[in-house]
């Protein structure tokens, strides 16, 4: 099988998506062809690239104040000017199929060219992307239909949750498929005699920019330097001191490699799972699985989820058992469940990261979440004659 993955979701070992993506083609390289289609900025992927250039147009309007109407261009419909080279790179390569992740624009070029050469689309859902940025209000319809018409000319999506499924319209070749965690083991190295603070690990900006805010005032007000939560993640600019305040007293410690992120989740008293209270957030928190929440059981400790009740996480959370639900916007009740689970000889942790843990063998087991990956591409390639919704 040859797969050309084209996508604005460079699959790299950097955010929660882009490494759910890597970890994905890396391990289907090893049995099949991939070639990944995407701009060239950005890290490299360890996989065969073909590298688009970006229009100078685009390039400085993402760049000006007006960078919020641009994306939103983008978003509604990609830059046609790339489907003659990715049509080009499509045929050369000899693809059997296309491959995309629903957000950004190269997205619904992925869709253009499939259909150009009569091949197989698959489309991957990590999430509501329509609800996570601020597009303006003139884009915002056209961007969820662009958004659901993947779904529908798709041979094969995959989504993350089942709501979400069902929002997109249950289908032949549609599937629920949680992210894939990291399926290395861990380093027999990672295990602490003692554990040091929770870690919040993912965006601070965004749609969970109010919540992160607050938490850090709170932490910077109660304790200081001495608040058991550290913060990991790409810078925020929030365009106050605070973020600043914040990596002075050594609470925020930045984006990191995977190996020092990794000890840091390890070593861990908790891990907090952060999704937004704000009205206008609901439909995303309802549909959109946190893959920060699957990552995390791989270390087997204790996980807070703070987020609404009715949220995919605390629904997962309260379900399973495998993670403690705290949907008290207020931040103070945050970190009140934190400081509790971070108490040596805690029975309640021992009991969560136990749970968590065997979320990760079992409910995220790596192997199978590839093997249903694999099979579901493999299943598109069975049926070459069908048919797509749209002319």
């Amino acid at each position: 099988m040859r797969i050309l993955y084209a996508s604005d979701v460079v699959p790299a070992d950097t955010t929660s998506g882009a490494k759910v993506m890597h970890r994905h083609l890396v391990l289907a390289a090893r049995s099949h062809e991939v070639l990944v289609a995407r701009f060239e900025d950005g890290p490299a992927t360890g996989l065969r690239e073909l590298r688009l250039s970006s229009r100078r147009w685009m390039r400085r309007g993402l760049a000006s104040r007006r960078r919020r109407h641009f994306a939103a261009l983008d978003a509604c419909l990609g830059l046609r000017a790339h489907d003659a080279e990715l049509a080009r790179a499509a045929a050369d390569f000899g693809a059997d199929l296309v491959l995309t992740v629903a957000e950004g624009g190269l997205c619904h070029n992925a869709r253009r060219v499939a259909r150009r050469l009569g091949l197989p689309l698959a489309v991957v859902y990590h999430d509501w992307s329509p609800d996570w940025r601020d597009h303006p209000r003139w884009s915002r319809d056209w961007i969820e239909r662009a958004f659901i018409r993947l779904h529908r000319e798709s041979r094969t999506s995959l989504c993350v949750s089942a709501p979400l499924l069902a929002a997109l319209g249950e289908r032949p070749g549609a599937l629920v498929l949680p992210p894939l965690p990291d399926p290395t083991p861990l380093s027999p190295a990672l295990a602490p005699e003692h554990f040091g603070p929770a870690v919040y690990a993912g965006v601070l900006n965004g749609l969970v920019e109010p919540e992160v805010r607050a938490l850090a005032a709170h932490c910077l007000e109660t304790a200081g330097a001495d608040a058991p939560l550290r913060f990991f993640g790409p810078r925020p600019h929030w365009g106050d001191a605070l973020d600043e305040r914040l990596a002075r007293a050594g609470l925020y410690l930045g984006f990191q490699s995977a190996e020092v992120l990794q000890a840091a989740l390890s070593a861990a008293a908790c891990l907090l799972v952060i999704m937004p209270f704000g009205a206008a957030s609901r439909r995303f928190t309802r549909l959109s699985f946190p893959s920060k929440l699957v990552e995390y059981t791989h270390f087997g400790r204790p996980i807070v989820v703070w987020g609404p009740a009715d949220c995919s996480a605390a629904l997962w959370a309260r379900e399973t058992g495998a993670a403690m639900v705290v949907s008290d916007p207020d931040p103070r009740a945050a970190m009140d469940a934190l400081t509790r689970l971070s108490t040596p000889r805690c029975e309640e942790a021992a009991r969560l990261g136990k749970a968590a843990r065997q979320a990760y063998e079992t409910l995220f087991r790596p192997s199978v979440i590839h093997e249903r990956f694999e099979a579901a591409l493999l299943a598109t390639l069975a049926d070459r004659s069908a048919t797509f919704d749209h002319p």
